[in-house]
């Protein structure tokens, strides 16, 4: 499964990467959230029985009897096929702090499930096991209530189907995000980014000194490998935890302005309107309880 593409790193560079499931079912292929705006925030994944599906926007070669796994990622546009396409249907999360998808694909793809039985069987394993223990969460799994046990078994069994996932997409020609990031100096300084209160301003010139760079010469590393500079990084890890509060409905808007470290709930607002053009409260509204990307939760 040419596992030796990834990239090494610590440890602790790894625990920052983030995985959770948001939904996991029998679900048509026009079912997911966001799909009525073509705004989809999550990597989907079908699992297609042979000729209960026609796809028109991903190339399902139509003499392949066999099952097909269809993906879309975050950045890949829309999944869409017959209103009554029946199908597995995955739907997750797996990224960095700053909201970065493991898999950032400009298109869809598809590929037969015969090649990747592992992967067949860990979606089963972990379809199994949230119907026998979470059977009312519908499509918005993260806002269940679970105990720490059935926490451990789902976030178990979610781990073997992202180390399935990962290596089909690898061997599909995929390419993860961070790929080939040798360079021990962006890696402390990623390591040091992901462990950054996000309450207080950046330290640019501690982050390079830690690196073992100056700040210009960190910025020029940072854009040749990642498209970004330290700031920009920092700040896709605010914006992704704002989201990721907003969703919780519980929690109010000046409590995450709070948070984030900002003195007014006004600033907070102009802040974010500036990243996502919309308002904190609008953006509440279009997301809360419906799956939402960066909902908290149960795994």
């Amino acid at each position: 499964m040419r596992r030796e593409i990834l990239p090494k790193a610590r440890i602790m560079d790894w625990t920052a990467f983030e995985t959770r499931l948001v939904q996991i079912g029998d679900s048509k292929i026009t079912d997911y959230p966001g799909a009525e705006e073509g705004k989809a925030q999550h990597i989907r994944a079908w699992l297609v029985c042979p000729g209960k599906a026609n796809f028109d926007r991903i190339a399902v070669p139509p003499e392949d009897l066999a099952a097909q796994w269809v993906i879309a990622t975050p950045g890949g546009g829309e999944a869409a096929g017959t209103h009554d396409a029946e199908s597995l249907l995955l739907s997750f999360d797996a990224m960095w702090p700053n909201g970065e998808s493991l898999f950032q694909e400009t298109a869809c793809r598809s590929f037969s499930a015969g090649p990747y039985p592992h992967l067949e069987a860990t979606a089963v394993t972990l379809l199994c096991f949230v119907r026998n223990h979470l059977p009312e969460t519908g499509n918005n799994l993260p806002n269940s209530v679970a105990d720490l046990h059935v926490y451990i078994g789902l976030k178990h069994r979610l781990d073997d189907w992202i180390e399935a996932f990962v290596d089909a997409m690898i061997a599909e020609g995929a390419i993860p995000t961070r790929l080939g990031i040798s360079d021990q100096r962006i890696q402390r300084a990623l390591h040091r980014l992901d462990s950054w209160p996000l309450d207080l301003p950046l330290n640019r010139q501690l982050v390079a000194r830690e690196a073992g760079v100056t700040v210009p010469q960190l910025d020029r590393l940072f854009n040749a490998q990642l498209h970004l500079t330290p700031s920009r990084y920092f700040d896709g890890r605010r914006i992704a935890n704002a989201k990721r509060s907003l969703c919780a409905a519980e929690i109010t808007i000046k409590a995450i302005a709070s948070r984030l470290g900002f003195h007014s709930e006004a600033h907070f607002s102009h802040w974010f309107k500036q990243h996502e053009q919309a308002c904190p409260r609008s953006f509440r509204q279009a997301h809360v309880g419906r799956g939402c990307q960066y909902a908290s939760g149960a795994a």
